[in-house]
């Protein structure tokens, strides 16, 4: 999966990891050692396998590593909003707050904006196991209100590479082997 992000990461201005990116912090310095060489901006959000104190700690170390999880983050003209989610359930009180912040953040946007978040939205390809769906309606409701470009998001590792999308905005899981994405 890391030689497919290196080849992929010289076509991109910008890379997005959301979450899992171990099994549980096994390796974890390395891996972002590598994804800090890529020389690109690596905005990364947690997942469940990764403890948020311990990946933002480990992600302070590295110049390309931005830690994302109930923040934003500009460049050029992109806004880019990262939150974890919880994936483990459907309506997740914490993103509700912080969702409350990023309406402000965006109330006076004007550039292009993504949302990235770990748990899938609810109700899409991107939730989809066997006969149900297990996504989160809270990021599907923000996704509603807030209208994304696009809204990456991860955990689901069944669904890697499907997309759907809410109204307008794509939904993307990038999987391991990302994801080349023109906004």
């Amino acid at each position: 999966a890391l030689k497919e992000i290196k080849k992929k990461s010289k076509k991109a201005d910008i890379l997005v990891c959301c979450g899992d990116l171990t099994i549980f912090e096994q390796h974890l310095k390395k891996w972002l050692m590598e994804l800090n060489k890529l020389d690109k901006p690596v905005l990364i959000i947690p997942g469940n396998h990764e403890n948020p104190t311990i990946l933002k700690k480990v992600a302070s170390h590295f110049d390309n590593i931005i830690f994302m999880d109930a923040r934003s983050f500009e460049m050029e003209e992109y806004l880019i909003l990262g939150a974890e989610g919880n994936g483990f359930s459907m309506v997740d009180k914490t993103f509700n707050k912080i969702a409350k912040a990023f309406l402000k953040i965006l109330k006076n946007n004007k550039k292009k904006y993504i949302l990235m978040t770990h748990a899938p939205p609810h109700n899409t390809k991107l939730d989809k196991i066997i006969d149900g769906h297990c996504g989160n309606k809270s990021i599907r409701s923000f996704i509603t209100k807030s209208k994304p470009d696009i809204a990456f998001s991860g955990h689901i590792h069944e669904n890697n590479g499907k997309e759907d999308k809410i109204g307008k905005t794509r939904v993307i899981n990038p999987g391991p082997y990302g994801k080349i994405v023109i906004v």
